[in-house]
C-alpha cells in the first residue's frame, strides 16, 4: 500500500487497485500468467512486471523508474512507456498495437509477433530510445503506412518482423543492434526440437 498527498486529499493507492477508467494500478513487482486479463495495467514507481502470459485488452503502461521483461502474452492497442522506465520485449503477441516511447523510456525488443503494430516516439517530447536486435535489419526513414518510415528485419527466432514508424522524430529515438544470421545447422536443429516436442505433447 502507498500513501499520498494531493492537494488536501489523501490518495490511498494499493497495489492492484482497479480504477473507474478501467485501468489496474501496480505499485509492487508483479507477475503476470496465462489466464490472467487486464483491460488496462499500469505499472508505477519503481515496480517491475514479469510478463510471462495474460492478456491485456486496452494497453500496458508504464511509469515512472518501472521495469518490465515481456516473454509472452498478448498485448491489444497500446503498450506505453515513459519517465525513465525500461523494458525487453523477447516474446508474446501485439495485436494492432502502438508502441508509445515518451520522456527517457528504454526498449529492447528482441522478439515477438507484431502484426500491424506502429512505434511512435514523438507524442511526447523526450529522448526515448528503443533497440531492434535481429539480423537482416532495416531502419527508414521514410515510406511505410505512415510516410515516416518503418523497420524490418528478423528476430533470432527466425521471425519477420515490420514496424511502422509514426512521427517525424521517430526514426531518430531507434537503433538497430544486428546479431549473427542463424546457420542452417542451427535452425535444423531447432526444427528438430519443435518436432519432438510435439510429438511429446501427442503421446
Amino acid at each position: 500500500m502507498k500513501c499520498f498527498i494531493a492537494g488536501f486529499t489523501l490518495v490511498v493507492l494499493f497495489t492492484g487497485t482497479q480504477y473507474a477508467n478501467g485501468a489496474t494500478i501496480f505499485t509492487e513487482d508483479v507477475t503476470f500468467e496465462d489466464g490472467d486479463t487486464y483491460w488496462s495495467a499500469e505499472i508505477h514507481e519503481d515496480a517491475h512486471a514479469e510478463v510471462l502470459g495474460g492478456l491485456f485488452e486496452n494497453r500496458l503502461q508504464l511509469y515512472d523508474d518501472a521495469t518490465a521483461n515481456l516473454s509472452g502474452g498478448i498485448i491489444q492497442g497500446g503498450f506505453a512507456m515513459e519517465g525513465n522506465s525500461k523494458a525487453s520485449i523477447h516474446s508474446g503477441t501485439f495485436i494492432n498495437t502502438y508502441i508509445f516511447m515518451l520522456g527517457s523510456a528504454e526498449l529492447d525488443i528482441y522478439g515477438g509477433r507484431m502484426p500491424d503494430a506502429f512505434l511512435d516516439a514523438t507524442y511526447w517530447s523526450g529522448n526515448s530510445l528503443t533497440t531492434f536486435h535481429g539480423y537482416d535489419l532495416v531502419l527508414a526513414s521514410s515510406g511505410g503506412s505512415e510516410g515516416d518510415g518503418f523497420v524490418t528485419g528478423v528476430f533470432a527466432d527466425n521471425t519477420s518482423f515490420m514496424v511502422n514508424l509514426r512521427g517525424e522524430d521517430t526514426a531518430s529515438r531507434v537503433r538497430l543492434a544486428p546479431i549473427p544470421e542463424p546457420s542452417p545447422f542451427i535452425m535444423s536443429a531447432f526444427g528438430v526440437i519443435a518436432l519432438l516436442s510435439s510429438w511429446r505433447r501427442k503421446r
